[in-house]
């Protein structure tokens, strides 16, 4: 039994689904055929379950399957993370009221570590915010996070707009040539914007998610420097 969540992003359509034991998962279904879009999709994967964290949800799967006119589907089955993303837990459980300082640093604390992971493997996630980190709920028995339980136990989700620093990227960022921009209104740093993303811009992203959460106020409501996109 599949259920769709997500059909729009014009790179795969994203499905709900169970296992034998009845846990969720989550199934992306590649929605291009041509080499380097399968290309990409495969090396996601592989990146994906080569991160061995918590704070990333892990693969359970890859396949194809074939359908007529020698059509074939690519497949990635993801675990699902239960809980509510950070802007929903402010809103549902938070009654939309600022985190204190000290919640504030410890999910600062679990992002970083994410990231430094992330970014460790020579990759971008491109699209940190609130409604990209779960609160995870409940915590698996075998985490060596057991004791953030009381604070929160925090997943980075949504790799689709991540991209790998290869060289080739990185000397185009260099120069004058800008490669996919994705913007996260009030979350996206203005080199991003630019289509030239680096590390920084994803802690630009946290840094924005943080001051969400302890003001319970959307950066879009803050006065803006136009130039430079620093909040006034």
């Amino acid at each position: 039994m599949l259920k769709l969540l997500s059909d729009n992003s014009g790179f795969c359509t994203i499905y709900e689904a169970k296992d034998q034991q009845n846990k969720g998962k989550i199934l992306k279904v590649l929605n291009q055929d041509n080499p380097k879009a399968i290309e990409i999709f495969k090396e996601k994967a592989k990146v994906l379950a080569s991160f061995n964290h918590s704070g990333i949800p892990s693969i359970d799967g890859y396949f194809t399957h074939s359908l007529k006119a020698q059509q074939v589907l690519h497949c990635l089955v993801m675990e699902k993370v239960e809980g509510l993303n950070l802007q929903q837990w402010l809103e549902q459980k938070n009654k939309n009221k600022p985190i204190s300082e000290e919640l504030a640093q410890d999910w600062l604390r679990q992002i970083a570590e994410i990231l430094k992971i992330v970014h460790d493997k020579n990759w971008l996630h491109r699209d940190i915010k609130p409604t990209n980190i779960m609160l995870r709920y409940p915590l698996p028995s075998s985490s060596p996070f057991q004791k953030r339980r009381l604070k929160g136990n925090l997943v980075l989700i949504d790799f689709g707009t991540a991209r790998e620093m290869t060289g080739t990227y990185l000397a185009k960022i260099a120069g004058d040539i800008s490669m996919t921009s994705i913007n996260s209104i009030g979350f996206t740093p203005k080199e991003q914007i630019d289509g030239k993303a680096i590390p920084q811009s994803d802690f630009y992203g946290l840094g924005r998610t943080l001051v969400y959460l302890l003001t319970a106020t959307v950066p879009t409501d803050f006065e803006v420097d136009p130039n430079t996109l620093r909040l006034l």
